[in-house]
């Protein structure tokens, strides 16, 4: 068994239940890898200042609905399809600790899941369920490039920021995206399987640090960001 002290040696481990209060606890003691989007306000369902007030005790936070639940439903399942599809992953247990970057004290990250890939190489998986309602939606996972005569595929910007958050957390230079899609509009799912390397992204790392920085010295100085924010996405 994979010592996990040891495997993230970049971080800060500890020992949680999974979505326990202690778990809670922990989570507001920095900022989490779902919370990054809202930061950078590119998240439709929650605004930088809505978070705001829930790290300071100002707001309940709403953590459960259908999808939240559907999703939690299939989470271990889909992390014992993926690894059944990669007999030649070494799995790390992820879901009974809760981590904190030792260089970046305000950055939490709770994993679905990491392994050692077939050379060896730390990776982090990410496990992620969703239905697509309209031409949108499915746009955000991909297009279609014509020079080529290729399908190019690509997270949601939300995902994005949530990978982005977790290589700069952890130090670890590989993040697996394994999702479930469901189609509101015809019958059957797919499954997405997305890497995404710490050298692709190594810009976009320094703005997310930069930006969560910010936001965690106004949370520190009681300084709330605007209550309206323009989103230009």
């Amino acid at each position: 068994m994979i010592d996990v002290v040891s495997f993230f040696n970049q971080c800060h481990v500890y020992q949680t239940v999974d979505k326990s209060e202690e778990w809670l606890k922990q989570r507001k003691t920095g900022i989490g890898g779902s919370e990054a989007s809202i930061i950078l306000n590119i998240n439709p369902y929650k605004s930088p200042y809505q978070l705001f007030m829930e790290k300071k005790g100002n707001t309940i936070e709403h953590i459960t609905n259908k999808a939240i639940e559907k999703g939690n439903r299939l989470e271990q399942p889909l992390i014992d399809v993926f690894y059944a599809l990669h007999p030649e992953y070494t799995k790390v247990d992820t879901k009974h600790i809760s981590l904190k970057s030792k260089k970046y004290a305000f950055m939490n990250a709770n994993l679905d899941g990491a392994f050692l890939d077939e050379n060896g190489n730390k990776a982090i998986l990410e496990i992620k369920t969703t239905t697509i309602q309209n031409k949108k939606m499915l746009d955000e996972w991909g297009y279609w490039d014509s020079k080529q005569g290729i399908w190019m595929e690509r997270l949601p910007d939300s995902y994005f920021c949530q990978v982005i958050h977790y290589m700069v957390t952890t130090g670890i230079k590989k993040v697996v995206v394994y999702a479930l899609i469901d189609f509101s509009y015809k019958k059957g799912q797919e499954t997405r399987e997305i890497t995404v390397t710490w050298d692709e992204i190594y810009d976009d790392m320094q703005y997310l640090i930069q930006e969560e920085q910010k936001f965690w010295v106004m949370l520190e100085n009681n300084t709330p960001p605007p209550f309206m924010q323009m989103n230009f996405k």
